[in-house]
């Protein structure tokens, strides 16, 4: 099935959003090797969402809106990455090492050409009532719950750095649930749907 312009850039946002965590020496040291969250990632997953993304998009770069001078940045970087992560796994031998700074500079060289900026991460206050639902809710991911975890506790209050596509996530969760348990028998809106209007607002990405 053909893909739509829509979908074919939310490929290409989430395949730069990609080349950035790998452009970012300081997002591998923090999340790839030390595991400190908020997100959950690593190395080869990193490779694999980079790989299958860019098969697509050289594939039918044109179709992609890319212009001659992104695609040359792009396939320079990506020879050398491909020749890397066939050698290379464990970034707490290499995040050093000459080769990948060279890599993680050719990265901001594609950014750069792209005009990409760097995601933002939000700060969000919940209450101990909305916190504990999120952290019980079946509905939330477990990177989404992983995340959760790394709250910081002031008196009654819990703050979470996310970055905003997680947020994103997490709201339209919310608001799929709230369309569920938003009503009771009388149309009036529910303890839970009262708490999920609250997330819904409170995760929204301006």
């Amino acid at each position: 099935m053909e893909l739509t312009k829509e979908e074919r850039r939310y490929i290409l946002k989430e395949f730069l959003r990609d080349l950035f965590y790998i452009s970012d020496k300081e997002y591998q040291k923090r999340i790839w090797i030390r595991g400190e969250g908020p997100e959950c990632d690593n190395f080869d997953e990193a490779v694999c969402r980079y790989s299958s993304s860019a098969d697509s998009i050289f594939a039918e770069s044109e179709k992609y809106e890319i212009s001659d001078f992104q695609l040359t940045y792009l396939k320079k970087f990506h020879e050398e990455f491909k020749n890397f992560w066939e050698e290379n796994d464990l970034p707490q031998l290499f995040i050093d090492t000459p080769e990948w700074t060279k890599i993680t500079l050719m990265a901001k060289e594609v950014l750069q050409s792209f005009g990409y900026h760097k995601p933002r991460t939000l700060k969000i206050r919940l209450s101990k009532q909305e916190y504990i639902y999120l952290c019980k809710a079946t509905f939330i991911q477990k990177k989404h719950r992983e995340a959760l975890l790394s709250a910081q506790q002031i008196s009654d209050a819990h703050f979470i750095n996310l970055p905003e596509e997680q947020a994103k996530e997490i709201r339209d969760l919310c608001g799929e649930q709230l369309q569920i348990a938003k009503l009771d028998d009388k149309d009036n809106l529910t303890p839970e749907g009262k708490i999920l209007e609250s997330l819904v607002d409170k995760f929204f990405i301006g």
